[in-house]
């Protein structure tokens, strides 16, 4: 079985390589429709659901939430919404001079104003946030603990995000953010979400960009 997963096989070998796992597979679940449109493009059938963090039981959260079900959308905890902490849930995929630039940018001109900065770090093992804030300003706290971060996302006032599922709890949370799409699975959620608005192409990022959407 596959499930709540994204597709992006985008070269021809390894559709070849993978197609023979999907075709043999009891059940398959996307959690995008672009991953539902790839899969049917070779022959595959799947079921699109929502993704799993959507309904997981955090102790910050009052109830679950669906969010392909507008309407079933309940009330978030209660945060301070005046608040100045601006989170980042970063990645390296994707990030060049030029983004690492805008990032710095963002970083300086929003602490001059006085917001509270600082990193969440999805991951800390072989792929390690943290050494990707190091490299952006080491001067910048980060957290990695699950509690701790889940409390400073649900205490933001604004998430600049690239991991996948900074953005499914933003959502969740109904916590602002910028989106920064490296890969398909983010620009996908953004599409299902109605939300592209809030996204920006990790290839388009610079300074300006960022600082103007924030």
């Amino acid at each position: 079985e596959f499930l709540g997963v994204s597709f992006e096989l985008n070269r021809w070998w390894r559709k070849r390589l993978f197609k023979p796992y999907l075709a043999a597979a009891f059940r398959i679940t996307v959690r995008d429709t672009s991953s539902l449109a790839f899969l049917a493009s070779l022959g595959i059938h799947a079921e699109l659901v929502d993704d799993f963090a959507f309904h997981a039981p955090f102790a910050v959260f009052s109830t679950p939430i669906c969010h392909s079900d507008p309407s079933a959308s309940l009330e978030m905890t209660k945060t301070v919404r005046d608040n100045k902490k601006i989170s980042l849930a970063l990645c390296r995929w994707g990030l060049g001079r030029e983004q690492i630039k805008a990032l710095r940018t963002f970083i300086q001109q929003y602490r001059n104003k006085g917001f509270e900065m600082g990193g969440l770090a999805f991951q800390t093992i072989e792929d390690n946030d943290r050494k990707v804030f190091a490299r952006i300003d080491p001067i910048l706290p980060v957290i990695s603990d699950p509690d701790q971060v889940l409390h400073e996302l649900a205490n933001s006032r604004l998430l600049i995000g690239m991991r996948y599922h900074s953005l499914v709890l933003a959502l969740r949370m109904n916590i602002p953010f910028i989106a920064l799409a490296y890969q398909e699975k983010v620009s996908a959620l953004m599409r299902d979400q109605g939300m592209e608005n809030r996204m920006i192409p990790i290839q388009k990022l610079d300074d300006k960009t960022l600082v103007s959407r924030a």
